[in-house]
Parts: C-alpha cells; sequence; structure tokens
C-alpha cells in the first residue's frame, strides 16, 4: 500500500533496492529528502452519498399515497352501486396503489441496505 503522492512514486521505487519488498525505507539526501511526505488517501463514495439519502425520503414520503390509494380505491369498491365505471375505476386504482406500494417498498429496502453496507465498509476499512 502506497501512501505518497504518484509523482513521487518512481522515485521510491528507484531508491528501493531489488529482492526487498517491505525493506528499510530510505529517504534520498538533500531537497528530495523535505519533499517526500505521506499523505492518507481518502477513499470517495465509501460514505453514505446524498443521493441515497434522498432516495430513501422519497421513497418513505411515497408510501402515504400509495395507501391513500388503496384505502379509496376499497372505498370506492364498497360503494359502486352497480355502475361498471367505478368497478373498473376502483379495481383499477386497487392494483396501481398495490404495485405502487411493493415499489416503493423495493426501492426503500434496497436504498437502506445499500447505505448500511457502504457505512459498515467505510467502518472496516477507516479502523484497520
Amino acid at each position: 500500500m502506497r501512501m505518497q503522492e504518484p509523482e513521487q512514486w518512481q522515485s521510491f521505487e528507484a531508491t528501493r533496492t531489488t529482492g526487498q519488498e517491505y525493506g528499510a525505507y530510505r529517504a534520498e539526501a538533500g531537497q528530495n529528502a523535505q519533499e517526500q511526505k505521506i499523505y492518507p488517501q481518502e477513499m470517495l463514495g465509501s460514505r453514505v452519498s446524498v443521493l441515497g439519502i434522498l432516495t430513501i425520503v422519497f421513497s418513505s414520503i411515497g408510501f402515504g399515497p400509495a395507501i391513500i390509494g388503496i384505502v379509496g380505491s376499497a372505498i370506492v369498491l364498497n360503494n359502486r352501486d352497480g355502475s361498471p365505471y367505478l368497478l373498473t375505476g376502483g379495481i383499477l386504482g386497487l392494483v396501481g396503489s398495490i404495485v405502487a406500494l411493493l415499489l416503493f417498498v423495493t426501492i426503500f429496502v434496497l436504498s437502506v441496505v445499500s447505505a448500511a453496507r457502504r457505512a459498515a465498509r467505510y467502518r472496516r476499512s477507516r479502523f484497520r
């Protein structure tokens, strides 16, 4: 694992002796010894992203209208009074609301699992 800037990799490889992959590091004398610093590399994309959080929020907001659609369709189907149009509308509303609810639940669960895995991976790599 290299913890140096990419432009210094070549100078490091030039000073390393062959056959000793993890040998003692010896800085070159002169100005180059002052320039060699170790910079920790921040892993981009390892934290929970804003897009993931927005996905969780919007999918949880979508639960409400889906439940309201199911209840509304049940009310329409209960009070249809023999009209075939209300029966058709109630059935389509019920099916559409159930599909929307399943879609929102799936998106919500996948987003939460993805965010939890990213957070666990970040914590695991951070404390090694």
